[in-house]
């Protein structure tokens, strides 16, 4: 198969679905993690999803995803574009019509890719879906590759899955309209019962003939979005009770 020349895809082409994203950061961030608790809990046990962004300021939001042939994935299936590529445009609507996928936003599972921005835990809101595939790691730079060696025929879309994902994922294509994100850098409130298993799971007593010393555990991050469910009410419930004395002492001092 002869294939033309393509310009190729800037870093700014990747990254245009920010752009059509409604970025929701009007509320503090005290009230967004209180509005995505309930949704966290949904999701239970299962092991959480992550997504790079560079578009929030704070750290948690809620954003409405733009339709999935917009952004990043319309700019290879619109003819007009300067990056259009006609077998990558007819992957992505092989793939669309295979799931009946309305919307697509990246995220990655157990993995870090440390290209697109900030990493943070993703929620996704009501009705979802993960679609993913073990073969396939990124599917621009896979297609891409495959488009090159005159292989694209050959895509294993049949691979793809809609359970949850296991092992490490670097991508997972998330079919929802609404989501949260929340930063991976949440303050670990020690009080959390999550806190005080790994505490002591990690702690170390040296042996020594004066005085044991407990050696302070490494915090790691929380894993299930149980974890994080019950992260989330320890910092809520210790900043409403930091917000309650603040108050009471200003009454107080009016009195």
């Amino acid at each position: 198969m002869l294939l033309k020349k393509k310009k190729m895809i800037k870093l700014k082409d990747i990254l245009k679905d920010i752009l059509l994203e409604d970025i929701s950061e009007s509320k503090s961030v005290l009230d967004t993690l209180t509005e995505a608790l309930p949704h966290i809990k949904k999701l239970g046990s299962k092991p959480m999803l992550t997504r790079e962004s560079g578009g929030i300021r704070s750290g948690a939001a809620k954003i409405t995803s733009g339709p999935w042939d917009k952004g990043k994935i319309g700019s290879v299936i619109n003819p007009t574009s300067p990056v259009y590529v006609p077998e990558l445009g007819k992957l992505f609507k092989d793939l669309v019509d295979k799931f009946s996928m309305k919307h697509i936003i990246y995220a990655s599972f157990q993995y870090k890719r440390g290209l697109f921005g900030t990493e943070y835990f993703l929620i996704p809101v009501e009705d979802y879906k993960t679609i993913w595939s073990p073969k396939i790691h990124d599917i621009y730079s896979d297609a891409y590759t495959m488009i090159k060696n005159g292989t694209i025929d050959s895509f294993p879309l049949d691979s793809y899955k809609t359970t949850w994902p296991v092992d490490k994922v670097a991508e997972v294509l998330v079919d929802c309209k609404e989501y949260y994100l929340i930063t991976t850098k949440i303050p670990i409130v020690q009080s959390s019962m999550w806190y005080t298993a790994q505490k002591q799971k990690t702690q170390v007593v040296q042996p020594t003939v004066v005085q044991p010393t407990v050696v302070q555990p490494t915090v790691v991050q929380p894993t299930t979005y149980n974890e994080l469910a019950d992260i989330i009410e320890r910092v809520l419930q210790y900043y409403k009770r930091k917000n309650d004395n603040k108050l009471k002492t200003n009454y107080e001092k009016v009195k």
